[in-house]
């Protein structure tokens, strides 16, 4: 395992929260309350959190824009860039949320309302397929379209002039036939052909891959189609087989979000370029190739939640964050949990298939996992359908998206004289190829505003590898330090790394990120779950550069990551 003694310094999100906001907080035994004392450190702080500008275009591309207006009205504005810097390579990507403007009244009820103006964007390299009937046909690896003509649906690929491309698939383990061929005149026929020539030995079962969930709701349209696609299928959504976002006061729209990805098909750069014409490169700017297409099945459940009294409406927020401010949730059983258990709220659920033997259909709520399990169980490597796409310039250069909506406007209530305690902290991290090996200690510690370390998890020396779930345990702090009120300006997670040696040197961590949930509850039992993703935030942890510091604003928001020393 290959170990490094040098910072990995990485450009992050825009940092909220300056590296000099909080003094660090000293450590003391767990039965003792804990002062904010300010320490004096020998090793001066290292910043690794930046402000990110996007790359310049070069070549005969120019990061272009379309707006789609959806049918709800809003609009959503969409730009491809090249070389976006730390593209997130999930399928659906990351969705933020920024809080423009926010304002405080009161409520019929008596209730505290914060009424807050929204801005929702996107950013992704892979673009999920939402309206598999019109897109699918013209999904294909090696595919080249003007930009304009695929987002506005005008399916017209560019074909002459063309050099050969080969394409190949991952799927090595579930075939006896050849994982690669080389497509002499890459006409969509032809590519297409060869791919057929590739899928047809693979095997007819259901396959291993996982099972991906994402669970969210939407206040409207342009929410909806910025949390299904991150970033992309807007040319082709609608919301279509049930997905309607008409919102009333007591009814929320929650969508389950099943995701199973089967193989991945994809073209490689030609030696000499995709064009022996270069007349074609040269009168069409903005040319975009489909260079990878992954298949599978996406199953999206949408159920419309009508909320009977207000106990439903603390249940339903509860258990998925509607006041959250993300909205976004990968709790899928807690999910399926609440719609058997609660009978009080009336719900509909609408289901609408990407890659299945149907397209549209309509579920139960109660036995809903279930049926989604048993259409899966129907879906192999010979039913799968594009679900996801990548792509490149034309000179290879990958291509990411960033979207967003105009503003609009939420408004969230909690019931006057709520008090919100810090009930849980939970953490999960992401490591690089160089990953923390077994009987290397690393500890995470939550501190708010006030210089108080409230959560913790001290004994982590077990090997972590990709991804690793930390749960921190409550401090002896006092119980006012666990309000909301004592994150008022915010608060930081200190990453502290105690490595072992290994032969003349130390263990090395290449810290890849991390995604921390503060979950809050009033008196009344009323939750308030917040999520901040670190994704940006890599550095590596090894000796003399032990500690990282994760800060966040009052908003919950993450800030940019820093090395105060030690």
């Amino acid at each position: 395992m290959k170990k490094t003694l040098s910072l990995l310094l990485a450009l992050v999100a825009l940092a909220t929260v300056s590296s000099g906001q909080f003094n660090r907080a000293k450590t003391l035994p767990a039965d003792k309350p804990v002062k904010n004392i300010p320490i004096k450190t020998t090793t001066p702080p290292r910043t690794i959190g930046t402000v990110m500008m996007p790359p310049a275009p070069t070549g005969n591309f120019n990061n272009p824009s379309t707006v789609f207006t959806l049918p709800d009205g809003k609009r959503v504005t969409m730009t491809m860039r090249q070389n976006m810097p730390n593209l997130p390579q999930n399928i659906g990507g990351v969705v933020n949320e920024r809080t423009e403007s926010s304002r405080k009244e009161s409520g019929a009820d008596g209730s505290t309302c914060t009424v807050e103006t929204k801005m929702l964007n996107a950013a992704s390299s892979t673009f999920m397929n939402v309206n598999y009937n019109q897109q699918a046909i013209n999904i294909f690896p090696g595919a080249i379209y003007r930009f304009s003509d695929f987002f506005s649906g005008n399916y017209r690929p560019l074909e002459q002039g063309r050099n050969p491309i080969n394409i190949s698939t991952d799927n090595l383990a579930n075939t006896s036939g050849a994982v690669f061929r080389t497509v002499q005149n890459p006409t969509g026929e032809e590519i297409r052909q060869q791919i057929a020539n590739i899928i047809q030995p693979f095997s007819t079962s259901t396959g291993s891959a996982g099972l991906q969930y994402r669970i969210f709701t939407a206040e409207n349209d342009a929410e909806l189609s910025i949390k299904l696609s991150a970033g992309g299928g807007y040319a082709g959504f609608k919301a279509s087989g049930g997905f309607s976002t008409q919102q009333t006061e007591k009814s929320y729209y929650l969508t389950i979000d099943a995701i199973k990805p089967l193989y991945t098909i994809t073209t490689s750069f030609p030696a000499n370029g995709y064009f022996s014409d270069k007349n074609q490169e040269t009168n069409n700017p903005n040319l975009i190739v489909l260079k990878s297409v992954t298949y599978g099945t996406r199953i999206l459940a949408n159920v419309e939640v009508n909320i009977a009294t207000q106990k439903d409406d603390i249940d339903f927020k509860a258990s998925f964050g509607a006041d959250s401010g993300k909205g976004v949730s990968a709790n899928f059983s807690a999910t399926f949990n609440y719609l058997k258990s609660n009978k009080s709220s009336r719900s509909t659920v609408n289901v609408y298939v990407v890659g299945g033997p149907i397209n549209t259909t309509i579920f139960d709520k109660d036995k809903l996992q279930e049926q989604i399990t048993e259409l899966l169980g129907r879906c192999n490597y010979q039913t799968a359908q594009p679900i996801a796409y990548s792509f490149t310039d034309i000179n290879g250069n990958v291509l990411g998206m960033e979207s967003a909506t105009d503003r609009f406007t939420s408004r969230k209530c909690v019931p006057a004289g709520s008090v919100y305690k810090l009930i849980s902290a939970t953490l999960q991290v992401s490591s690089g190829t160089d990953t923390k090996e077994q009987g290397s200690n690393v500890s995470f510690t939550l501190v708010n505003s006030n210089g108080y370390q409230v959560y913790e998890s001290s004994d982590n020396n077990i090997e972590f590898r990709n991804q690793n779930d930390v749960t921190l345990n409550l401090r002896n702090v006092p119980e006012n330090q666990l309000t909301s009120t004592a994150f008022g300006n915010g608060g930081y997670l200190d990453v502290f790394m105690e490595p072992k040696q290994i032969f003349l040197g130390w263990d090395a961590w290449n810290f890849n990120g991390a995604t921390l949930t503060l979950l809050f509850q009033d008196q009344n039992g009323a939750q308030m779950p917040y999520q901040m993703n670190f994704s940006n935030a890599r550095a590596v942890l090894t000796k003399n550069q032990q500690r990282l510091r994760l800060p966040f604003n009052n908003r919950f928001s993450a800030g940019g990551a820093f090395m105060p020393g030690l």
